[in-house]
């Protein structure tokens, strides 16, 4: 029988599943698209990239190495705000990976003349895979790691 989440995890290993195709599709045709292209197609995985390294960084500089509590009870504004839109950013990127890019790519496959489209929201999956590595794996400082999934 289906438990209250396995519905949601079989739809999230749908998605990288169908992500990581696309990405493998992508991968050689990316000579031929311009780099601004590229850019843009994945943009927002790799912002969200970029706020997670500098808000460790920035966690680290203010607090002269990771904080001792769990949340942002004792930031400076600057520091909450940091993380508040690092927090937003992620909200996008991940509904725009399992939600609206699932979607892009039906509509994308099913039209012809769209086709084309598929290897840009691979170049999207391959940031969003860089994105995933540093989230989900020990790249990212274990101080940091805490704080972050606590």
């Amino acid at each position: 029988m289906f438990t209250s989440n396995q519905p949601f995890l079989l739809y999230m290993i749908l998605v990288g599943v169908v992500g990581c195709g696309l990405a493998v599709r992508a991968w050689p045709k990316m000579k031929t698209m311009g780099k601004w292209h590229i850019i843009g197609a994945g943009f927002l995985p790799l912002l969200s990239c970029v706020l997670f390294w500098s808000l460790a960084l920035h966690m680290h500089t203010h607090f002269n190495g990771w904080p001792e509590q769990i949340g942002d009870d004792g930031f400076p504004w600057a520091l909450g705000q940091h993380a508040n839109i690092q927090g937003f950013l992620f909200s996008c990127t991940f509904g725009v990976a399992f939600i609206v890019a699932p979607l892009l790519a039906l509509i994308f496959s099913l039209t012809p003349k769209l086709r084309p489209l598929l290897d840009y929201l691979g170049v999207f999956y391959l940031a969003f895979l860089l994105l995933a590595l540093c989230i989900f794996t020990d790249i990212a400082p274990k101080g940091y790691r805490i704080w972050f999934w606590d």
